[in-house]
């Protein structure tokens, strides 16, 4: 396998359709979006908005019974339609925040059977 085929994520992705908001440096009115999958570190997500590779993003994932803030960058985005799909890498979250999303996808996994 050469390395222009190689898996760049350190962390498995596990497919989840939760809703978030996020705010973008280019745009600061709150929009909404749904997550497609997830990750410890980052997400890929969903947007009728556009935005653009490197963009910075403040994100809120809710994730019942909390609501996960972070900040993050975007990796890609690929155009299907009139949506936006968005790879989002994750930059900063609260300690206590990165727990409770290393608990949720571990629960995540483990009801889909991915442990």
């Amino acid at each position: 396998m050469d390395s222009t085929s190689e898996e760049k994520r350190q962390h498995p992705r596990i497919a989840i359709l939760r809703p978030l908001v996020y705010q973008s440096d280019s745009y600061p009115k709150t929009r909404r979006a749904f997550t497609r999958d997830l990750s410890l570190g980052g997400a890929g997500i969903q947007s009728v908005s556009p935005l653009s590779s490197q963009e910075r993003l403040n994100l809120w994932f809710s994730f019942q019974p909390r609501v996960i803030p972070c900040t993050g960058r975007v990796v890609h985005v690929r155009q299907v339609g009139n949506r936006f799909h968005v790879g989002i890498s994750f930059e900063s979250m609260a300690d206590e925040d990165r727990m409770a999303l290393t608990q949720y996808v571990s629960d995540l996994m483990k009801e889909k059977g991915q442990d």
